[in-house]
């Protein structure tokens, strides 16, 4: 199942699990992925139910859901045990 959230996922749920929200160019520069990319993992993040989009005027936001908070989370101590093995 974590395999089709992809590399790209990852990275946009890590980015918001440090940011807290954020628009959809924040993200893009923030997890370092291209625009295609991003909308191709923003589709299974949303259907696994892991991020929410509201529009504010003409900016688009993207949050973690609760359960979203818990699978980046658990990603993030991973990465964070991961980066201390270097």
């Amino acid at each position: 199942m974590i395999e089709e959230l992809g590399k790209s996922g990852i990275k946009i749920l890590l980015y918001l699990y440090e940011e807290g929200a954020s628009s959809i160019t924040r993200t893009l520069r923030g997890a370092n992925i291209g625009h295609t990319t991003l909308y191709s993992a923003l589709i299974v993040l949303k259907e696994f139910k892991l991020i929410t989009e509201e529009r504010q005027g003409w900016t688009r936001i993207l949050r973690l859901t609760p359960l979203g908070m818990k699978i980046a989370k658990k990603l993030s101590e991973a990465d964070d045990i991961l980066s201390s093995i270097e």
